[in-house]
Order: structure tokens, then sequence, then C-alpha cells
């Protein structure tokens, strides 16, 4: 019957498509395995053959973001630092003697690595130097060596974080401010901070604090948005001024809906 082949043929083609289904994920699965080993051939063979420091570098993101081993990245990133002077690397070295992931925490080591880092170029590794020397973290507290590093940080390298962090520093004299709200997954902070801790009235510099906070704003960090608006909304040694706290305070708003800082140490 003619209406009985059109189901026939119709069931047919469904089946296919169904099996076709079935087949492309251990296909998509193979491709991928493919690439990552391919990839991961190429990467070794530009650190270990033609010896390219950034070729190491990657080779130890990879191994640790795709391989998921951080104590042979953390070997690799050690060596790319000493050996062949990556900045990157001695960032990433920094972070895992910090944070105890592939190595024994070490604040001392991690302190020495971020300093390295900083010395190559990394703006991340000068911030995180700073803050460790703020707090007295794997060395003696030093206002001055934190402030200086916060400075090249900020100032010689554009980094957004340590423009936020000096912002803080000169608001409260190098007292450590409060640590940013911790968020759930798609959690949008008020465009308001804790009360801040009594500052340091020797080391207190307002006119910087005010100057990095409008930096760290026009660069997009909301918190240093939040820092210029409180600044003008309670006159805090600069004359009253509610138009531009309130304007401060609507960037910060608009800034935080597409940027969340996480922290000001920087991973």
């Amino acid at each position: 019957m003619p209406g009985g082949g059109s189901d026939d043929a119709a069931h047919t083609t469904n089946h296919q498509k169904q099996n076709q289904n079935q087949s492309s994920t251990p296909d998509k699965d193979v491709a991928a395995r493919v690439f990552f080993e391919n990839m991961y051939k190429l990467l070794v063979d530009d650190c270990y053959v033609l010896r390219k420091t950034t070729g190491c570098h990657e080779l130890a993101e990879f191994i640790y973001g795709v391989h998921r081993n951080p104590k042979a990245a953390a070997e690799l990133y050690e060596a790319n630092c000493l050996t062949r002077h990556n900045a990157k690397s001695c960032f990433r070295s920094g972070v895992l003697a910090f944070d105890g992931e592939g190595v024994a925490r070490d604040s001392v080591r991690a302190l020495a690595r971020f300093r390295r880092a900083c010395e190559l170029g990394s703006a991340e590794g000068c911030n995180n130097a700073a803050m460790m020397f703020q707090r007295g973290v794997g060395c003696p507290a030093d206002l001055d060596v934190a402030e200086r590093l916060f400075l090249k940080a900020c100032d010689q390298l554009l980094y957004t974080n340590a423009c936020y962090n000096l912002s803080s520093f000169y608001l409260l004299g190098g007292v450590v401010p409060p640590a940013p709200p911790k968020l759930k997954p798609g959690e949008t902070p008020p465009a308001t901070r804790p009360p801040l801790p009594p500052a340091n009235k020797e080391l207190q510099n307002l006119p910087k604090a005010l100057e990095y906070s409008l930096r760290g704003c026009e660069y997009g960090h909301p918190y240093a948005c939040i820092n210029a608006s409180r600044m003008y909304l309670t006159g805090d040694g600069i004359p009253k001024d509610e138009v531009k706290g309130t304007y401060y305070r609507r960037q910060a708003e608009e800034l935080l809906q597409i940027y969340v800082p996480s922290s000001p140490f920087a991973r």
C-alpha cells in the first residue's frame, strides 16, 4: 500500500539519524584526543627540542590544565623560571607554592618567585609580592617595599588590580582592607563595601587615594569606583560632592554587571 511505503521510509530515515547521532559522540571524542595528543607533542618539541621559553611555559600550562598534573607542572614552571627566566612561569610557580598545589606550601618561596616575576615584567607578580609585603606573609611587613611594588604594577605595567590596591593602600595608610565578599556563582555584590578599619593616619595619603581610585575606576575596577564614590560622598580628605559620589557609585554598579573581581591577589 502507498501509505505503508511512506511509513517504512520515514522509519528508516529516523533509524539512520539515530545511528548517526550515536556514532558522532565517539568520533568527536577521538578527534579531541588526537588534537590534544598532537598539541602535546608540539609543545614538547617547542620546549625540549627548540628550547623556546614560551613553549615550555605553554607546556606547563597544558600539563596543569589538560593533564591535571600540578606536580609535574610545578616542576616545569620552576625550571622555566630559574633557567629560562620566563616571567609567566615565575608567577605560576609562585602561585602553586603559595597555594601548596603540586608542591609543599611555602610562602617564602612564593614571594621569591613573585619578586622574580616582577623583575621580569609580570604585573601580577609585582601585585602579589606587594600584598605579601603589606601583610608580612613570607617576610617581615614592609610598607615601603609594598608601595613601590604596587606603583610598578599600576604605573608602569597598567595592572588594574594594583591600581585598586593602591587606592586602598593610601586610603588606609597601609592597613589591610576587608576582603571582597564571597559570592555564589552568578551573584552580583552590592555597590557598597563593608566599613573600613581605622586608617594609619601617619601614612594615610588621601589625595593619592583619590588619584588611584579614579585611575582604577577608569581602568574598569568596580571597587576602585566604590572607593572614589565613598570619598566624594563623605568628603574624606576632599570637598564633599554628592554628584560625583553618585556618578562613581553608578559606575561601580554598571561595572559589577559585567565584571566581579574575585580577589585582589592574582592567580
